[in-house]
């Protein structure tokens, strides 16, 4: 349903790629990591019509095997496991590994994250992964200060551990002092 490509429209030569990847994409999320979409297009000279084929060889059906994790320092492989939300046996699917990738990208820790596919000899039905982190610092300081005819001169800072006693966890202390000197700046500037 939804292709690109509907019968009794002007044949696209776009449309037909779209279909064609349409196709192989849908069988990867659905498990079928090998899956190739061929094409075939019969387009008789002087006919307005033209018959388009496309020969699915889906291939073996696949499970993620074992998470290999590379690059973190302090996070441990456990937790970028668990982050990742991908377990060893679950049914292979190109989204689901996108997900994964975009789960690590969440935690404030990490600068990079990349998950993919480990190539294998054979076409076998558990594909191992490869998670690859780069972390930033553990911990972040910010500081800020302002001025507003409300408030008089302010300022604010923050302190955050961005991975608190292991497990991705943070903590954040943050202060705020407004209001600073107001009694001898009062008048034209507050």
């Amino acid at each position: 349903a939804d292709l690109p490509l509907r019968r009794g429209e002007p044949l696209s030569a776009i449309a037909v790629e779209a279909t064609r990847d349409s196709l192989e994409s849908r069988l990867h999320d659905a498990g079928y990591a090998y899956a190739l979409v061929l094409l075939r297009q019969d387009l008789p000279i002087g006919s307005h019509s033209a018959t388009v084929i496309f020969d699915v060889d889906p291939g073996p059906r696949v499970r993620f095997g074992p998470m290999e994790v590379v690059g973190n320092r302090e996070l441990s492989a456990d937790v970028v496991r668990r982050i990742a939300g991908i377990r060893e046996g679950d049914r292979y699917g190109t989204t689901r590994i996108l997900d994964a990738q975009r789960n690590l990208f969440g935690l404030e820790i990490v600068q990079y994250a990349r998950v993919d596919t480990v190539p294998t000899a054979a076409l076998d039905s558990v594909i191992p992964l490869r998670a690859e982190v780069t972390e930033g610092d553990e911990y972040r300081v910010r500081a800020g200060a302002g001025w507003s005819t409300a408030e008089c001169l302010s300022t604010e800072a923050t302190w955050t551990a961005r991975n608190f006693f292991g497990g991705a966890r943070r903590l954040q202390a943050r202060g705020r002092l407004s209001n600073v000197l107001a009694d001898r700046l009062q008048g034209p500037f507050c």
